[in-house]
C-alpha cells in the first residue's frame, strides 16, 4: 500500500497536538482540508485513528502505526 506523504503529515502533526486545528496551523493548511486527508487515511487503513467528540483522542491510531500485535 502506497501511503501519500502529506496523509502521513497529518497524521503525525495531529497526532502529537492532539487538537486539529494546532496541527493545520502548524501544517500551513484549514482544519478542514486537515480533517479530510485524517479521513483519507483512515479509510485507507480501514481503521478510526481519532475519537473527534470533546476533543481529539487516539482511538486506533498508536495501533495502526504499531500493528494489531502491539501490547499497550
Amino acid at each position: 500500500m502506497d501511503l501519500d506523504l502529506t496523509l502521513v503529515r497529518a497524521f503525525v502533526t495531529t497526532s502529537e497536538t492532539l487538537h486539529f486545528g494546532r496541527a493545520a496551523e502548524r501544517l500551513g493548511t484549514s482544519q478542514q482540508a486537515l480533517s479530510k486527508r485524517i479521513a483519507r487515511l483512515e479509510a485507507l487503513l480501514a481503521v478510526r485513528l481519532f475519537e473527534r467528540e470533546g476533543g481529539v483522542r487516539q482511538y486506533e491510531a498508536r495501533r495502526a502505526v504499531e500493528g494489531p500485535d502491539s501490547r499497550w
